[in-house]
Order: structure tokens, then C-alpha cells, then sequence
């Protein structure tokens, strides 16, 4: 129910967020090729250094636009899913939550 540019800004966010998580994921691959060949070890650490800002800066987007969204577009979706009015809060959050969730399966008597 988000416009279409608020979830292109959220894919966008999240794509670099995933690209920094494989940019550290290549660095910890590089570590074993290290003790073979020397010139793999300070790639590595380079590697490291720049996935871990680009995760910090990556996730530090996505988690604003997240908030953001969700605190710009909660009463909508209240008011989509037919949810008395409510203030802006927990109680207002939890009684989305509550109608979106699927019930738990309930649990089959052993036999």
C-alpha cells in the first residue's frame, strides 16, 4: 500500500544493503587464500574495512526509510484494515500486527 517511489527508495536501500553483506562476504572467502598468496591478505582487510561502513551506512538508511514509512503510512493501513482509530503508538501498531499475523497452527493430538 506504500507509493511506488517510498518502495523503490526501501528496494533501493535494501539492495545496497545486501551488496555490502556480499562485498564482507567475499573479504572472509579471501582469508583462507591468504596463506597460500601473500597479496590476498591486505585485500582482505580492505575488503573488510570498506564492507563494514558501507553495512553501517546501508542499514542506517534502510532502518530510517523503514521508521519513516511506517510512521508516515500506519493510520492508512489502520484505516484499510477497518481498525478502530487509534493514537499514533504501540497500541495502534499492535492491533495492526495482531490483524495481519495468521494465527499459530494449532497443534495436532499425537496419536
Amino acid at each position: 500500500m506504500l507509493p511506488e517511489e517510498i518502495r523503490g527508495e526501501i528496494s533501493r536501500a535494501r539492495a545496497a544493503l545486501a551488496r555490502a553483506a556480499v562485498l564482507g562476504a567475499w573479504a572472509l572467502l579471501y582469508l583462507p587464500l591468504a596463506w597460500w598468496w601473500w597479496p590476498a591478505a591486505p585485500l582482505a582487510a580492505t575488503m573488510v574495512v570498506v564492507s563494514a561502513r558501507r553495512l553501517r551506512a546501508a542499514s542506517d538508511t534502510y532502518a530510517t526509510l523503514l521508521e519513516a514509512s511506517v510512521r508516515l503510512h500506519l493510520a492508512d493501513l489502520a484505516d484499510k484494515l477497518r481498525i478502530e482509530e487509534q493514537p499514533m503508538g504501540p497500541l495502534l501498531g499492535g492491533a495492526v500486527m495482531r490483524r495481519l499475523s495468521s494465527p499459530a497452527p494449532a497443534a495436532e493430538p499425537a496419536s
